[in-house]
């Protein structure tokens, strides 16, 4: 796994707590690599991140340096970026599309804090809508994103 040896070579201890059979949306796994990069960037090394699935509520929990309660109302927005961290590589988009990806998917997505501190990405799935593939397009990617037959939007057979 990628991510893992990303974490690894910083000296961050990624832990893993997702049933092995558990079926993941395609919208729910690009949120949690969202958190995923968001969280790497911004814990020390030292420190561990760690993933949870548990009743359909994915939690992507660190224990970073975090963010204020007003950080985190204004952090699902375009553009938005922390004074803290300005001098981390990064263009404010990754929590913003996160949110469309939820909203598209009927999910809720909420910013928490973490104990003692750090940042938890908590994505509470509405099991009506198990397998959003097309949720990429209405977060503004430009990814046009196809249906679970493979056509593209367009109409057009990706196959």
């Amino acid at each position: 796994m990628y991510k893992s040896q990303v974490y690894a070579a910083k000296g961050v201890r990624l832990e893993l707590d997702v049933p092995e059979a558990a079926e993941i949306p395609e919208a729910a796994a690009r949120i949690a690599d969202i958190a995923l990069d968001n969280a790497q960037k911004f814990v020390p090394e030292g420190g561990t991140v760690t993933v949870t699935l548990l009743d359909g509520v994915l939690r992507v929990a660190d224990d970073g340096p975090g963010l204020s309660e007003e950080e985190r109302s204004e952090a699902l927005g375009r553009f938005w970026r922390s004074g803290a961290h300005a001098n981390v590589p990064g263009s404010g988009l990754g929590l913003a599309i996160a949110a469309e990806l939820a909203r598209a998917c009927g999910a809720g997505l909420r910013l928490l804090p973490a104990v003692p501190h750090g940042l938890v990405v908590e994505l509470r799935l509405d099991q009506a809508h198990p397998d959003p593939l097309d949720a990429t397009d209405r977060a503004g990617t430009g990814q046009a994103g196809t249906d679970r037959a493979g056509t593209d939007r367009a109409g057009t057979d990706r196959a």
